[in-house]
């Protein structure tokens, strides 16, 4: 712990992980080359919390929490420049099983990366950061998931947050492509130059509350699909660094909040480090900085530098019965400030390509290491508390669009098998389902745009007598007529080595001809046994 300890606080869990998250960051960032005018990272000038505080009776004036950004090399006075992160996440899984107790799972992951703003809006917005990861351990270790190089460890990401959706990540590394689970745990981080959304538009006294802004809560929570001001934030306290100038704002956060994978219960703490200056002792021309801008009322130019949160999501499993599902995670985050910008060179970043864009595809691995494959960003597993273990042998990927949702499941057989053999395989998919389906052709691919595979593929359409289908926009050609179309689009890959994947793809959007040919992208991509990964 940083300081004494504050009356709000989050769990004790939290606030054991408050303990270990600096230990962390101080024995990683200590390998790491010191910086410039300094002996370690954690020494550097203006650096994370001050070692010891105390409390600040100040109920008369308001403030103004203000975080600024300097992508170039020189950061101003009151701006972030280049900062260093350090990490400690434990996720707890508790799934019900209808005989005998839960089945419990716990994974920690400690990450330290360096950052820094790369691209600011024209009032001032960080549009785009650069984060160069040193360090990354989880535990246990899971090898089929972290195939390949040790995840993330050496890895640099240029990462641009989206609206309404989940950010794209670019690697910027020669020759490493993003693997699903390395996009999994770094867009799940807190983007920090989002998170002062957290705070009140307004000034604040101690003792005051506010909501949440829809764009904080999905900073704070790592959760695009966030659309309701759920969170409540407060100014809890305020404290003075002991042996200089500092002061630190700590700020508690709670409620809950809808997201994608169920309703997630949060509570959390921040402290918000800044330095009043005195105006008289700035720099000629300098912008002036926590002065006071209205009377009573300063304005805090300083940094977000510690994050603790717990959140809990719980909803029932799939299926049949009262069985439910709870997942935990706990953060704790510090952030070293000052650090020279020579420690993280900005690159020379060309046109930034979209989700769909192959350059910008993930790595996925199936669970038992039989197959990898390559998808667009926006294609993603569904979220992993909610369901049963993953189908052995299988990978399913959505994608919900406000047009209509789109699946891919692929599963490996290590067997030679024939067209006969999936065509009873879409025989008793569809038997199941009772609904009217319309043949379409059936047909071998040409070898010359499948060289390394033998493909078939055969069409069909699933019509459903709903208005239109679910997340499908009632706007399209198929609601207008009166039902909901589902485009199947099964393949058969025949491989030289006794293996055989089956795919199946739906959509239900109206573009079923760009869907096709960026599935039959993906299936190109596939590898049967991908080497394995030697583990530590």
């Amino acid at each position: 712990m940083i300081g004494p300890e504050p009356r709000s606080r989050p769990a004790t869990r939290s606030r054991r992980l408050a303990l270990l998250a600096p230990v962390v960051l101080a024995w990683w960032a200590g390998s790491a080359p010191a910086q410039e005018g300094s002996g370690t990272p954690g020494n550097v000038e203006g650096g994370s919390n001050p070692s010891k505080t105390t409390k600040v009776a100040d109920l008369v004036n308001r403030y103004r929490f203000i975080e600024r950004y300097a992508p170039d090399e020189r950061a101003a006075p009151g701006s972030v420049g280049t900062c260093r992160v350090g990490v400690v996440e434990v996720v707890k899984d508790s799934v019900e099983r209808a005989q005998g107790g839960p089945r419990l799972a716990e994974t920690t992951r400690q990450a330290v990366f360096v950052e820094r703003a790369a691209e600011l809006t024209p009032q001032g917005v960080v549009a785009g950061s650069v984060r160069s990861f040193e360090r990354f351990r989880v535990r246990p270790a899971d090898p089929a998931r972290t195939m390949g190089a040790r995840p993330l460890e050496g890895l640099t990401v240029l990462s641009r947050p989206r609206i309404g959706e989940v950010p794209l990540l670019l690697s910027l590394t020669e020759g490493r492509n993003l693997t699903e689970y390395e996009f999994d745990v770094a867009s799940r981080l807190p983007y920090l130059p989002h998170l002062p959304a957290i705070f009140s538009g307004q000034a604040v006294r101690v003792g005051d509350g506010w909501k949440v802004s829809r764009r904080g809560a999905q900073a704070l929570l790592g959760e695009a699909g966030i659309q309701a001001e759920a969170l409540t934030a407060k100014f809890v306290e305020l404290r003075k660094e002991d042996d200089g100038p500092r002061k630190v704002a700590l700020i508690s956060i709670g409620g809950k909040a809808t997201t994608p994978s169920g309703e997630a219960t949060v509570n959390a703490e921040v402290r918000f480090t800044f330095e009043p200056i005195d105006p008289s002792k700035a720099s000629p021309g300098a912008p002036a900085l926590n002065t006071r801008s209205a009377e009573d009322q300063v304005d805090a130019r300083g940094a977000i530098t510690d994050l603790r949160m717990t959140r809990s999501t719980g909803g029932p499993l799939p299926g049949p019965g009262r069985l439910r599902y709870t997942t935990t995670r706990e953060v704790s985050l510090q952030r070293l400030l000052g650090l020279s910008a020579e420690t993280l060179p900005l690159p020379k970043v060309g046109p930034i390509p979209t989700a769909a864009d192959p350059t910008a595809w993930l790595t996925l691995i199936e669970p038992a290491g039989r197959f990898s494959l390559g998808h667009p960003q926006d294609f993603l597993a569904p979220e992993r508390g909610q369901l049963a273990p993953a189908e052995p042998n299988a990978a399913i990927l959505v994608r919900t669009l406000r047009q209509g949702v789109d699946t891919i499941r692929v599963e490996f057989v290590p067997k030679t098998l024939q067209p006969q053999d999936l065509k009873a395989k879409l025989a008793e998919k569809w038997g199941a389902t009772k609904l009217e389906i319309v043949k379409g052709a059936e047909e071998w691919l040409p070898e010359a745009e499948w060289p390394r595979v033998k493909a078939h593929r055969i069409e069909a359409l699933v019509k459903t007598p709903d208005r239109h289908a679910p997340g499908a926009s009632p706007k399209g050609a198929a609601a207008q007529a009166g039902v909901a179309r589902i485009h199947f689009d099964a393949y058969l890959l025949q491989f030289g080595q006794a293996a055989s994947i089956l795919a199946i793809a739906t959509t239900s959007r109206d573009a079923v001809g760009p869907f096709r040919r960026e599935v039959e992208q993906v299936l190109k991509s596939i590898q049967i046994d991908p080497p394995r990964p030697s583990v530590d």
